[in-house]
């Protein structure tokens, strides 16, 4: 489960282009796994208060999408998210809804906010594509526990170029199995 969570992360880290240093499923006292972004990944004196430009917006809504990611992404494998995954995710909510207050402050403006950065960042995996994708990164972190960014980057693309061959060659099991998905 922590493998499709970090790997749901990773995936859409890749899709938004938001850096980071590695993927991990080496639990440790704070985390079951976890996706590392560079330091100053915002930019040198990131202060939203004092610049809100539409650039450092863009910046701000990436990452909360990124942050609802991994819990998207154990909904969508395993159905529901397993109460075991509830604090970690509650924790990326948080991380979520610090960003975006940093762009509308708070009250229903912050919760209609977060309810678009959430289905903003579901919609990204309503492609198969990209879900295999999550797929092959999960199948590779059990593997190899730890992944850096180039390494998992060129896993993500090799997982996009098998799912567009196999489309392009009809093959009707694999494309079954990886439908587009509808969300309720």
């Amino acid at each position: 489960m922590t493998a499709i969570h970090e790997a749901g992360h990773a995936v859409l880290c890749f899709l938004l282009q938001v850096r980071f240093s590695y993927v991990s499923i080496i639990a440790d006292e704070d985390w079951l796994g976890v996706v590392i972004h560079p330091k100053g990944v915002y930019g040198k004196n990131f202060d939203p208060e004092i610049d809100l430009s539409p650039a450092t917006k863009d910046k701000i809504e990436r990452h909360a999408k990124v942050c609802f990611a991994g819990q998207i992404a154990e909904r969508i494998f395993f159905g529901k998210l397993p109460k075991a995954d509830q604090k970690r995710s509650s924790d990326d909510d948080h991380r979520a809804i610090d960003l975006a207050s940093d762009v509308v402050g708070g009250g229903k403006v912050l919760q209609a906010y977060i309810d678009y950065l959430y289905a903003s960042a579901e919609g990204s995996f309503r492609n198969p594509m990209h879900r295999y994708a999550i797929r092959v990164l999960a199948d590779e972190l059990l593997a190899q526990k730890k992944l850096g960014s180039k390494k998992a980057r060129e896993i993500i693309t090799k997982a996009f170029n098998n799912f567009i061959e196999k489309h392009q060659n009809h093959d009707e099991t694999f494309l079954k199995k990886w439908k587009w998905l509808e969300f309720e």
